[in-house]
């Protein structure tokens, strides 16, 4: 267990059943995990399932912590430096509003723009300015003890590892597959299709959508270009990355196999979705008709072009899947190919020809977010954790921005998500979250309200929970709930139309019954699985206040120190070429530390001005330049610098983190 990273989780809980919250902490920690924190935001309501994750501490001895997020609590924690987003949020409005008072320039505290937004919305009770607060608080303490890698996940999502070796141990995935010079690593969800009635979530519900950005469509397909343009993406993060000493391992990972082999749709992914807008027409004019409005869709390139006959008849659920995806080839294959658009004018608006108010009011395949959730790496102090968002970390603080994106790996992990699992969990959730505001998507994220977002499911089930709410008459209680009941069953539980086995003749449904293996597993084991605790002694470090500003981490060892010979000035490149983009310029007489000279007489700069790293040619006498570095045979190090990584303060463990972990028998 020394030879892997320690993980932790934190998350914000509120209306959790009890029985969700035994399964989530029984499957993380015993699939690795060695810390959870959980704070739970109405400890009032979730007196029940406060009781299990505090017996899960006693059981653990702290493999969980439990916060209970009282207003007394909340009230505390504003008016205290604890966290950085109510620290800094504080003091940025304070003084922007006093500079702006004044009349003075207020500009300077646009840098904590984002902390104080965060709050700001505290008092509105906005759920995701709530969770990035509460895990920062979890990742600063993760730091502290040690940890490497800190998820933030909701407690209707499962860390799921598909290669068998990993499947019960989540550490040996970041330790196997993760390159070191990852400050984050993404991993895509998939959304659950749920039976209408569960009570253990993660043992009942085990029928998936696959994510759309998993899938491989027909070449210049908007799914086509979605990977065409992440794989221009990774391109540059693995030049970064390389930096690091991870170009080998990202090269051999740089390949783009789907993640599922079977997922292979024949038509663009958007028209087969489509197809199942088609379908649910006649329940989509009933909700329509009964005042349910949601924001306008973004425009669609591609319109449907089938019937629903045909949708119907591909649908047919006692065929073999084999012969719909065959008709559907067929007819994709025969369609003729459609004229070209004519030019528009100059300054003409684009016309959205795609949008139906009567077909496609919601969507037609997942009903939550789609983009995953990410892992975050903690460095060792003095580097700082990224501040949280929902979905990543936020590169602010002195984090670097460096993520790996998971998406493509064969046999990636994923979050499972076990999104509205149930009907009266699904009515509870949005009874909870009441009639939020529906935030403008044009307008400046400044003049938002809230940090809420407009997916059309999301708040199409506000409107239908709010309507039942408002309704008064028994007749229109009655009609509110049929509404209920008829969009749960269509647009979560996919149960009205002949979805499932539609989407399952192209191979967009996967079954996964591991999680309910394991914890059959572990609750017929009895007791709490036990904590794979490691052993950390807290290094002597200084930590940084809240307001203090934290240096980038450094990625690379200093082992020669470097003085420029060539004057006026040189000049370092993104890449070991004469011909790569200039990154800085050295004055004559200063000095540089650099990590290795490259094959062709490049310095690696251990103190690079890029993420991308740079590189000073040392002797450009070749090019008729002379020599332009010389080496410093007795360095000049600054006040109190480690002998050993030349730095002060001390950062040998942060370098160390930069260099991966040690390998693992077999590998």
């Amino acid at each position: 267990d020394a030879d892997l990273p320690r993980l932790a989780v934190a998350l914000l809980v509120r209306a959790a059943p009890p029985l969700v919250v035994d399964g989530f902490l029984r499957y993380h920690l015993a699939t690795g995990f060695e810390k959870i924190w959980m704070y739970f935001d109405a400890p009032h309501e979730d007196a029940e399932a406060i009781a299990v994750a505090e017996a899960c501490a006693r059981a653990t001895r702290g493999g969980v912590q439990v916060t209970r997020c009282t207003k007394k609590w909340w009230d505390k924690l504003r008016a205290s430096d604890a966290s950085r987003y109510v620290a800094r949020g504080r003091r940025a409005a304070a003084e922007a509003e006093a500079a702006e008072v004044a009349g003075e320039d207020v500009t300077f505290f646009q840098k904590w723009r984002t902390e104080r937004r965060m709050y700001e919305e505290l008092d509105t009770g906005d759920v995701q300015a709530r969770q990035a607060v509460v895990v920062d608080l979890a990742l600063c303490a993760a730091q502290r003890e040690g940890f490497d890698y800190c998820f933030h996940i909701d407690v209707d999502e499962l860390f799921y590892c598909p290669r068998a070796a990993d499947r019960r141990d989540a550490r040996r995935h970041f330790a196997r597959r993760v390159p070191a010079g990852a400050d984050q690593v993404r991993f895509l969800n998939l959304e659950v299709v749920p039976p209408f009635q569960v009570n253990d979530w993660f043992s009942e519900a085990d029928v998936f959508k696959v994510n759309r950005l998993h899938v491989r469509g027909r070449k210049g397909g908007l799914v086509e270009k979605f990977r065409a343009k992440r794989r221009a993406d990774r391109r540059g993060r693995r030049e970064r990355l390389g930096a690091a000493g991870d170009f080998a391992l990202l090269k051999a990972n740089s390949r783009d196999p789907a993640q599922c082999p079977d997922v292979l749709a024949p038509e663009p992914f958007l028209e087969i979705t489509d197809r199942v807008g088609e379908a649910r027409i006649a329940t989509a004019r009933i909700l329509r008709d009964a005042g349910v409005e949601v924001p306008r869709p973004p425009p669609r390139a591609d319109a449907p072009t089938r019937t629903l006959d045909e949708m119907l008849e591909d649908a047919d659920a006692d065929e073999d899947f084999a012969a719909a995806w065959a008709r559907a080839s067929k007819r994709a294959a025969s369609r003729p190919p459609k004229p070209p658009k004519p030019p528009r004018s100059k300054g003409e608006e684009p016309k959205d020809d795609g949008f139906d108010p009567d077909r496609d009011p919601i969507e037609c395949y997942f009903n939550a977010y789609e983009n995953g959730k990410s892992a975050c790496r903690l460095r060792p102090p003095p580097a700082r954790p990224p501040l949280a968002g929902v979905h990543g970390f936020l590169p602010t603080d002195g984090a670097a921005a460096v993520g790996a994106d998971s998406a493509d790996e064969p046999l990636a992990p994923v979050i499972l998500h076990f999104a509205n699992c149930g009907f009266d969990y699904w009515k509870r959730k949005y009874e909870v979250l009441g009639d939020f505001p529906t935030p403008d998507a044009d307008a400046d994220p400044e003049d938002r309200p809230g940090m809420v977002n407009n997916m059309r499911s999301h708040v199409a089930s506000r409107e239908l929970v709010v309507k039942l709410a408002e309704s008064g008459a028994p007749e229109e209680r009655t009609a509110a709930g049929d509404l209920l009941t008829s969009f749960y069953n269509t647009w979560v539980a996919m149960d009205q139309h002949g979805e499932k086995p539609y989407l399952a003749a192209y191979g967009l449904l996967v079954k996964l019954d591991f999680p309910r293996r394991l914890l059959k597993e572990a609750r017929d084991a009895g007791g709490w699985p036990a904590c794979r605790r490691a052993a950390f002694v807290p290094p002597p470090t200084t930590f940084l206040g809240v307001l203090e500003e934290a240096p980038s981490p450094p990625r690379l060892a200093r082992r020669t120190q470097w003085r420029v010979v060539h004057g006026p000035r040189v000049v370092s490149r993104s890449r070991p070429s004469v011909k790569a983009a200039p990154v800085h310029t050295y004055k004559k007489g200063e000095l540089l530390w650099g990590a290795r000279v490259t094959p062709n007489g490049f310095a690696a700069v251990a103190d690079a001005h890029s993420e991308a790293g740079a590189y000073v040619l040392v002797d450009a006498t070749h090019l008729g330049h002379g020599i332009l570095l010389e080496k410093n045979e007795s360095p000049e190090l600054d006040a109190g610098a480690c002998l050993d990584c030349f730095r002060a303060p001390c950062c040998c463990a942060v370098v160390a983190s930069y260099e991966g972990w040690r390998r693992l028998p077999g590998m």
